[in-house]
């Protein structure tokens, strides 16, 4: 399952984001710290990441930009939130390479709207595998042993 990757050190803002992308079938992981969030794209590469500016040990601003100039991470979409919401910070977040800026409190609406631009949201189901032309060869069939005497 398509996973994206929340980085949000505050609990209600977390909780806003759940709420607004929890209606669709993407897995979300929430980390609260840029440290957390290097190590969680180590382990597995989300699909998109909604970032907060104001963290703990690092910015939103100093992450993106590391993660916009990785080859690895460089084209995974990033929305950066932030009650900083001048249109400096605006101009910064996407000068770092964010492909949206949303101001807190996040618009749930906004928010499910953007990363559905970004990213298309998986399938419900796994699709069906391609179907083989030929059946498979069943050892005890009769057929089995009719192809082994011709060839």
């Amino acid at each position: 399952m398509a996973t994206i990757l929340v980085v949000e050190d505050t609990q209600t803002d977390a909780e806003r984001v759940r709420m607004a992308l929890s209606p669709y079938r993407w897995r979300l992981k929430f980390v609260t710290s840029s440290t957390a969030a290097r190590t969680a794209i180590r382990e597995e590469l989300p699909v998109a990441i909604v970032l907060d500016i104001l963290l703990p040990d690092d910015t939103g601003f100093q992450l993106c930009r590391d993660l916009k100039s990785a080859p690895a991470t460089a084209k995974i979409p990033i929305i950066m939130c932030s009650s900083k919401s001048t249109d400096i910070d605006r101009f910064w977040a996407l000068k770092q390479g964010a492909a949206f800026f949303l101001a807190k409190p996040i618009d749930p609406k906004a928010l499910a709207q953007f990363v559905r631009q970004l990213v298309p949201e998986p399938p419900s189901e796994p699709p069906e595998p391609p179907q083989s032309e030929a059946p498979p060869t069943v050892p005890n069939h009769p057929s089995a042993r009719w192809n082994f005497l011709v060839s």
